[in-house]
């Protein structure tokens, strides 16, 4: 694959016309150490909205560069029936100050990964996707070469994502000492949890704080498979679980939750998770559950989203935070209420910095534009939220203290936040408590940095085992994790599978850089 085009000679106007964009753009309440600031979030919709509205009437910047068409694929969760005048909405801003017209590739999002990854290895054309360490894989696909190195375009196109962010953040998404993502800022400090259904918690009494393991959801699980048929009393779709439970286990992912290669929160040693005793207790535990009915029969295989209709009673989050569980609420469980409470340690690691980026294609055409316009999602308030929520009056309204209220109706459901842009520039939403965002900025702030906060794990000479094993774990993972199958037939045999594909040459080759970083410490 092609490592992209050098940068072209209309580089002075670019350069020029850029630094006119930032000229009418506000820092949205960031300090010069990165940290985020809480002034510009808990604005209402109407008062930040007017802030751009004054810088579009000075003369345009992007008049100064050639007009450009950007492809951007985002995964979508909801429904989106009439997005063609909420996309010309935000055309317009972005015309006017980067003279670039999005093409949004809504793609959804169970289908998103593995058409992102025939895109990748076809070569087609596309200039931005969210990647992550879980979900359409950071780490792996920049071995592919998948991805542009950004590092000679970032001070210079993204300045304002440079500012706003802390220089932990640039550290952890490094691959072989260059940087191929922009963190997209959102809760840095992971911890595991689950949201519940609050009308069920109301009716069957149930106490979430008594929750301090995964056996203690027995009971509760129990009053809902025998007392709400037609629910599923916790979703356990594929890995997601296990995947979303990695916190609790104290592991700090260099792969992704779906891959060997783990760190101890605390500790400096690789190891395979899915050796551990932990991996083999939870099997164990969730093929009980899915005996006993908690978990749905096809969960290992199915692709139907039933969050929206609010048909479990406990999702797993493998990020409670401040608000999350009105986000999910509002923008998966199609307006039901769910209610979140987290469940063991909320460190700071690698691994949760790397759950959310932007990367550019390595092929793309345009890739100093696409770094402008991924600038301007993480700055410009009024173009990110009109990519969230749509448009005022047709897609939302606001309540009488400025927050907004989805309509929901399935013709601009929007997008989560956390897959656009720098979260702590979101409106508030109905039911969201004041202060959501400058509590999760605290959060982040007094959050116990992991041990190994900072490594990033060069692929690069496992790349051929990677590929190899990750093969292995497609076949049998979502089997095992959602209690599919007998864990003491099949896992054998995944293990036996993954050493094979080289397993253990990865954890060796993980740890052999982590020994050489800690020496540099």
């Amino acid at each position: 694959m092609k490592k992209g085009k050098k940068l072209g000679t209309g580089l002075l106007a670019l350069t020029m016309a850029f630094a006119t964009v930032l000229s009418g753009c506000g820092n949205n309440g960031k300090d010069a150490e990165g940290e985020t600031g809480a002034s510009s979030p808990s604005k209402s919709a109407s008062s930040s909205a007017s802030a751009p509205a004054s810088a579009s009437a000075q003369a345009s910047p992007g008049q100064a560069l050639e007009p450009v068409t950007l492809k951007w694929l985002l995964p979508k969760t909801g429904k989106m029936d009439k997005a063609d005048e909420v996309f010309a909405a935000i055309n317009k801003i972005t015309q006017e100050k980067i003279n670039a017209t999005i093409d949004i590739n809504m793609i959804e999002i169970g289908d998103f990964v593995q058409k992102v990854s025939m895109m990748i290895a076809a070569n087609e054309d596309f200039d931005i996707v969210f990647t992550s360490n879980w979900f359409n894989a950071y780490v792996p696909n920049v071995a592919k070469g998948a991805y542009l190195p950004l590092d000679d375009l970032l001070e210079q196109y993204a300045p304002q994502t440079i500012s706003s962010t802390n220089k932990a953040a640039w550290d952890a998404i490094k691959v072989d000492g260059k940087i191929y993502g922009t963190p997209i800022q959102q809760i840095y400090a992971r911890q595991s949890g689950f949201n519940y259904r609050k009308d069920l918690l109301d009716k069957y009494g149930f106490n979430p704080s008594t929750v301090s393991k995964l056996e203690d959801l027995e009971p509760y699980l129990k009053q809902l498979k025998d007392g709400e048929p037609g629910l599923f009393p916790i979703e356990g779709l594929g890995s997601y679980i296990w995947e979303n439970m990695q916190a609790y286990y104290g592991f700090d992912t260099m792969l992704g939750a779906r891959m060997p290669g783990v760190l101890k929160f605390d500790g400096l040693t690789a190891l395979n998770q899915f050796e551990s005793q932990q991996f083999k207790d939870y099997l164990n535990l969730v093929r009980d559950w899915y005996k006993k009915g908690y978990i749905q029969k096809d969960a290992a295989t199915t692709k139907t989203n039933y969050r929206v209709q609010g048909k479990y009673g406990i999702v797993t989050d493998p990020v409670t935070k401040p608000g999350g569980d009105v986000e999910y609420s509002t923008s998966q469980a199609g307006g039901i209420e769910y209610v979140g409470y987290g469940i063991g340690e909320r460190p700071m690691t690698t691994g949760s910095i790397q759950a959310s980026l932007n990367a550019i294609n390595a092929n793309s055409k345009n890739p100093e534009r696409a770094l402008m316009f991924i600038d301007l999602l993480n700055s410009d308030q009024e173009l990110y939220n009109l990519v969230l929520f749509g448009l005022e009056g047709m897609n939302y309204t606001k309540t009488a203290d400025g927050k907004v209220e989805q309509k929901m109706d399935g013709s601009y459901d929007g997008f989560l936040n956390f897959f656009v842009g720098n979260v702590f520039n979101s409106y508030y939403t109905k039911g969201q408590p004041d202060g959501v965002w400058e509590a999760t900025a605290k959060i982040n702030k007094d959050a116990k940095p992991s041990a190994s906060l900072g490594f990033a794990f060069n692929v690069e000479p496992v790349k051929n085992e990677v590929a190899k094993v990750g093969a292995v774990v497609d076949q049998h993972l979502n089997a095992l994790a959602s209690g599919s199958v007998d864990p003491d037939k099949v896992l054998p045999e995944f293990l036996s599978k993954m050493k094979t594909a080289g397993s253990e040459k990865i954890v060796e080759e993980l740890q052999k850089q982590l020994d050489a970083w800690a020496a540099t410490k």
